[in-house]
């Protein structure tokens, strides 16, 4: 029977997530942390809808026009709000000298630079950057595996060779180490090309000029706005020979070793 593996690869890299950041893991049963994942699977689609680009390239002007992309601002609150609730939890039974988490380590270091009239680590900074990590680590991971999936399905004889140097490196006796990688080039180069060729986030994050930059004989200002369509590179027939083809030899040399592509930015 057909299965959609979109549940258990949501909730299992949100518990992975979860434990780093909040020093725990949840039931998939538990309807709190149900409603979470929705959550951020929610924002991610009113991301990608005509409105939600819109609104990510004109904010200022997008603010005022009624569209899907004003819930992004409800859900993310819904998102700080539980974060800010795990993190005063974490206050309350905090050990300066044991981090149970990413939390437990933010809050240390804001003891620590409580006397520091610029610093960075307040409260604000501890519920951005924890809502970042863990709405950024969900719904990308949990879609490229998907594009995976598709990939090897369709090209088995490249799933074929995956599963042989699996079994001649790993075996099925023994877990998965980093050791591991760098016995395994050609897995390593079919993971690339899945996120190559599944250019998850097309369209990346707007980045702001820090200084007056020149690129290419163009003059950029301090502050002007770039947004990277990586698209654009992930695609492009001088970097990737049949960029359209799902090829793992667009990371490997003629001996068959790994070669990191520069073209490659996924999620950049």
């Amino acid at each position: 029977a057909p299965v959609d593996p979109e549940f258990c690869m949501s909730r299992s890299l949100s518990n992975i997530i979860s434990s780093t950041l909040f020093g725990n893991r949840f039931d998939y049963e538990d309807k709190e942390f149900e409603k979470l994942v929705h959550c951020v699977q929610d924002t991610f689609q009113a991301m990608s809808s005509t409105c939600g680009t819109l609104y990510h390239i004109f904010p200022d002007i997008m603010e005022w026009i009624p569209g899907p992309h004003i819930q992004l601002f409800k859900d993310f609150g819904k998102l700080a709000s539980f974060i800010s609730e795990k993190a005063k939890k974490n206050q309350e039974t905090l050990d300066p000298n044991c981090a149970r988490d990413y939390i437990d380590s933010f809050l240390i270091k804001m003891e620590q630079e409580k006397t520091n009239p610029i610093t960075v680590f307040n409260w604000d900074t501890l519920v951005m950057t924890t809502l970042i990590l863990f709405h950024g680590s969900i719904e990308t991971v949990s879609t490229t595996l998907r594009f995976g999936f598709i990939h090897l399905m369709k090209n088995p004889k490249i799933q074929e060779m995956v599963q042989e140097e699996i079994d001649r490196v790993i075996g099925r006796n023994q877990s998965p180490t980093l050791n591991h990688k760098k016995q395994m080039p050609y897995t390593k180069a079919v993971i690339h090309e899945i996120q190559r060729c599944g250019d998850v986030i097309p369209l990346a994050l707007t980045h702001s000029a820090a200084a007056d930059v020149e690129i290419c004989g163009y003059k950029f200002p301090k502050g002007t706005a770039f947004i990277p369509l990586l698209t654009s590179v992930h695609f492009d027939p001088t970097q990737y020979k049949n960029p359209y083809i799902f090829d793992p030899r667009n990371f490997l040399d003629e001996n068959g070793c790994f070669r990191l592509n520069p073209a490659l930015m996924p999620f950049s």
